[in-house]
Parts: structure tokens; C-alpha cells; sequence
């Protein structure tokens, strides 16, 4: 059972389009490609040690942690997780909040999977 929304289901929307990270690999050429994986998957697990540390960073360590998940969602076709990050991103600027916490708290699993969605396409490749 899993949490993730069903790309089957009219309405829908998958949590990662492959296809724009396919268009990615196709600008910068298959050369490119393996660091291209590597580099998204240092950077998100670095987002995910300060987002699993959440309460105990400093929020100007949040919010840059947040602002590169904001960029890096947006460029492979994560929307889901683009548009929490924006919202986690806003509810941050705000200051402390308790909706803030729950934005975070939501981010996590998320960033897990799309960790897991890179590596398996690096094993892939």
C-alpha cells in the first residue's frame, strides 16, 4: 500500500514525470547523464539530513535546504513536491508556525521517494 497518487487514475498526478527528466538528459547529453543522477541525489540527501533534523537546524538552514528542493523539484518533474516545497517555503519566510512543522514533516516522505526514484534510474542506466 503506498501513499503515492495513482498515475492511472484520471486526475491524477504522478509524483515524478520521467519525462522531463528525460528531456534533461537529452539536453545535456548521455555523457552527462550519470552525473547528473549523482549530483541530484547528493544534493537531495543533503535537503534530507537537514529535513529529518528539522527541529533542531537553524531556520536559515531550513529555508536554503528548502529553496534547493524547490529548484531541484521543479527541474526533474516533481510537482507534487515543487508545490509543498513553495508552501513550506512561504509558511518559513512567515516564521516560526505550526502549519510549518506539518509542511516539513510532509516533505520527507516525499523526498525519500524521489531519492529512490533517482537511484533506481541511475541502476538502471
Amino acid at each position: 500500500m503506498t501513499d503515492r497518487p495513482n498515475s492511472d487514475v484520471p486526475g491524477s498526478e504522478p509524483e515524478l514525470d520521467e519525462k522531463v527528466l528525460i528531456r534533461l538528459f537529452d539536453l545535456a547529453g548521455p555523457e552527462q547523464t550519470i552525473e547528473i543522477l549523482d549530483r541530484l541525489i547528493m544534493d537531495l540527501r543533503e535537503v534530507q539530513q537537514v529535513l529529518n533534523r528539522a527541529r533542531s537546524v537553524d531556520i536559515a538552514t531550513l529555508r536554503r535546504q528548502n529553496h534547493t528542493l524547490i529548484g531541484i523539484a521543479g527541474t526533474v518533474g516533481a510537482a507534487p513536491l515543487h508545490r509543498l516545497a513553495l508552501e513550506a517555503g512561504r509558511l518559513l519566510r512567515e516564521g516560526p508556525e505550526p502549519g510549518a512543522e506539518a509542511v516539513v514533516a510532509g516533505l520527507r516522505p516525499m523526498v525519500d521517494r524521489l531519492i529512490s526514484s533517482l537511484i533506481a534510474m541511475r541502476a538502471g542506466r
